[in-house]
């Protein structure tokens, strides 16, 4: 079992008068759709995301923390893979199989449901490089050359 995770500062849409709310709903951009891959976890309909707005709850419009993570369970298959010392591309291939996201990704999903905004996660967590896990990029293993 792997995991890696980061703090990202955390909106609270306050149920009482508009005013008390510290998180600002919007319909995002196409540029933002496209830029962030909105579509693949909201295929159809409007996409709305939120910005901080500061209020009397909280200067800055975040209140707390929420947790950006990565989660990671070995399975039989994740194991061989390693034993066989499979490249990387081939091992997230495996993961995303048994249902492994990304950091990035719960992120994402955490912006879209007003836990977070764009903006903190493009501060906490960068995107993945979209040629890093390929496989038709999977670089050799750093030590064993493999």
């Amino acid at each position: 079992m792997g995991t890696r995770e980061r703090l990202a500062s955390e909106l609270r849409k306050v149920a009482a008068a508009a005013s008390t709310s510290n998180a600002e709903k919007y319909e995002a951009s196409i540029e933002e759709i496209e830029k962030f891959g909105l579509r693949r976890f909201q295929p159809d309909g409007t996409i709305y995301l939120y910005r901080a707005k500061p209020s009397n709850l909280s200067l800055t419009g975040y209140l707390g923390r929420t947790t950006i993570m990565e989660f990671l369970v070995m399975n039989d298959a994740l194991r061989r893979a390693v034993m066989r010392r499979d490249g990387m591309g081939e091992i997230e291939r495996i993961a995303r199989e048994a249902g492994m996201r990304t950091m990035y990704e719960d992120g994402l999903s955490k912006a879209l449901s007003g836990q977070t905004t764009i903006e903190e996660l493009s501060r906490v967590a960068a995107p993945p490089d979209e040629n890093f896990f390929t496989s038709k990029n999977d670089k050799p293993h750093p030590i064993t050359g493999k």
